[in-house]
């Protein structure tokens, strides 16, 4: 039988010469809200009954209330159901042990261990002053055996969550950088390592510089994450565009890139980039707006490297990534005559 929710359940340990008693104990407890469970009742047709009493029967009962009179004490089944060590793992588990006598002659012949427990005489003369404390003994044990699972598995729930903060704990003592700083430093990567062009119109030579008109474009493609890496490697503390740009074109000198022009064929214009990414930099928290007076109370606006940067660069170069230098793969053209390089 399905065990039933806020119901104590008792098994009644007799013998069938006591049939009367125990079925009229069966009776009173149900009306009590008490679920006794009776092989009469419980074993069926054909199924194994030492199983079925002491697996399916005992082991799922809040209390156990044994029924001990000379039937019951020449009986070997019930002998088996009050056995010491059933009875200490009845304990064990939170299961109530009632015993009770016929009559009270008969506690001199009850095992010593039965005889060191409260053992009342209950029989049909006393029945009715007695049941009302046998029920209130079974409704104690399985409220106590509630509270206890309860508190048990409480017990369980949080130490499965100390483990598993201290195991978050150890990740983050195993590592350098938090999980949300790997996961935020990854898409930053991901979106600043893109190529954009700095570009170079060549003029044609006149001597009159107005007349001078364009002839061709010297672009070179490179990387946004690796030039602004360049500018914290060398100790830039602001974002500025004269500051990138400088060290671009150092960069392009430094590798004769942008005197592998000939001199007789037109002279270069000042450089352009496509993007200005400060508004980008800005959202991503890698630099920060402040103003810095220059003349009399006249401000300009400054952007400032953040930590994160500092922290993001950290990350790049203990992961390998560590930008030493701007790669630049040029796509240029004089005359309509397409030119095409790179140089590390």
């Amino acid at each position: 039988m399905e065990h039933r929710v806020n119901r104590p359940r008792v098994f009644l340990s007799h013998s069938t010469k006591d049939k009367v008693f125990i079925e009229r104990l069966a009776s009173d407890l149900r009306r009590c809200q008490i679920e006794p469970w009776l092989d009469t009742d419980e074993i069926r047709d054909g199924r194994p009954w030492l199983k079925m009493i002491f697996e399916d029967g005992i082991q799922t009962c809040d209390a156990v209330v044994i029924y001990l009179t000379q039937s019951s004490l020449e009986s070997k089944m019930v002998a088996k159901e009050m056995d010491a060590a059933l009875i200490e793992q009845l304990a064990d588990s939170g299961i109530s042990f009632l015993p009770y006598v016929g009559s009270s002659k008969l506690r001199i012949k009850l095992r010593a261990d039965i005889r060191a427990l409260h053992c009342r005489e209950w029989n049909d003369e006393n029945y009715l002053t007695i049941l009302p404390t046998v029920v209130s003994e079974i409704w104690r044990g399985y409220t106590e055996r509630v509270v206890n699972s309860a508190i048990l598995q409480e017990e369980n729930r949080r130490l499965k969550l100390e483990l598993e903060l201290k195991k978050i704990h150890e990740q983050y003592e195993a590592s350098t950088f938090t999980p949300s700083e790997e996961k935020e430093f990854h898409y930053l990567q991901t979106v600043l390592d893109r190529q954009i062009e700095i570009n170079y119109n060549l003029y044609e030579k006149k001597e009159k510089e107005k007349d001078s008109a364009v002839i061709g474009k010297y672009g070179y493609k490179f990387s946004l994450l690796s030039s602004i890496m360049m500018l914290v490697s060398k100790g830039y503390f602001n974002f500025e565009p004269y500051s990138w740009h400088d060290l671009l074109e150092t960069q392009l000198k430094q590798r004769d890139l942008l005197r592998s022009i000939p001199k007789d064929r037109g002279q270069l214009g000042t450089a352009q980039i496509e993007i200005y990414p400060i508004l980008e930099l800005q959202t991503y928290g890698l630099v920060k707006r402040f103003e810095k007076e220059i003349y009399h109370g006249r401000t300009e606006h400054k952007y400032e490297f953040t930590d994160k940067m500092y922290r993001f660069k950290y990350w790049l170069d203990y992961n390998g990534h560590s930008v030493k230098t701007v790669t630049f793969e040029s796509a240029c053209s004089v005359n309509g005559e397409p030119q095409t390089s790179s140089n590390n």
